[in-house]
């Protein structure tokens, strides 16, 4: 977040609570804008403001709040919600099975899959319980699928708070937004990938050059 960015939730409080700051100097409401930017610095000043405006709109406090509580409505705003993004991940892995063809184009979708079900199965998990009927990995697998990917995904969260990382969570929670608008994806034998949204619409992903990922959308 700005400097300026920082000046609109000045703006913001000075409506919300105008008696609050009718008394302030010019130089403290100064200072009150640099405290909320270097509070904010490393994090999106959107977001932020965002923040800022539902606990406006929400709270019945009678006082502006502290960074500190915005920052803790933030983090609350982008921590996983852990049944469903479990529930998910399940459908993956048995979206995953149905498809399997049995070859090489198996292991590179293998690749694609979240971090978080790779950890759970290996490659030749996967392939024995592909064999398995749905009736059976659903009645042995998915709750302990269920429980393990819930515990995990909320160690994930709380380290990355603990060590100050609420960029990447931020960053983790839009990619799951990401994910949930996408059908599927289908990777080409020159490593193209075409992802297939639920809307119809598509993204072609091409191959990387100087670190940059040639990128279409129709």
């Amino acid at each position: 977040m700005t400097f300026d960015e920082a000046k609109q939730i000045l703006n913001l409080f000075s409506i919300a609570y105008p008696h609050y700051y009718k008394d302030f100097s010019q130089d403290q409401k100064r200072g009150i804008v640099q405290l909320w930017a270097n509070a904010f610095k490393d994090i999106n000043g959107v977001i932020v403001l965002k923040a800022v405006e539902d606990h406006v709109m929400h709270s019945k406090d009678k006082f502006p709040p502290m960074p500190g509580e915005i920052l803790d409505r933030i983090i609350m705003a982008n921590r996983g919600n852990y049944e469903e993004e479990a529930l998910d991940g399940w459908d993956t892995v048995k979206r995953y099975m149905r498809c399997m063809n049995w070859d090489r184009s198996d292991y590179e979708r293998y690749t694609l899959l979240p971090d978080e079900i790779k950890r759970v199965y290996s490659y030749s998990d996967l392939e024995q319980m592909a064999q398995r009927s749905s009736m059976d990995n659903d009645t042995y697998e998915k709750p302990r699928f269920l429980k393990f990917y819930q515990s995990m995904a909320k160690d994930r969260d709380q380290k990355m708070i603990s060590s100050g990382r609420i960029n990447e969570l931020i960053e983790m929670n839009r990619q799951r937004e990401e994910e949930k608008r996408i059908w599927f994806r289908r990777v080409k034998a020159d490593g193209t990938e075409t992802i297939v949204y639920k809307d119809g619409t598509t993204k072609v992903l091409g191959i990387e050059h100087d670190g940059r990922t040639d990128e279409r959308t129709d």
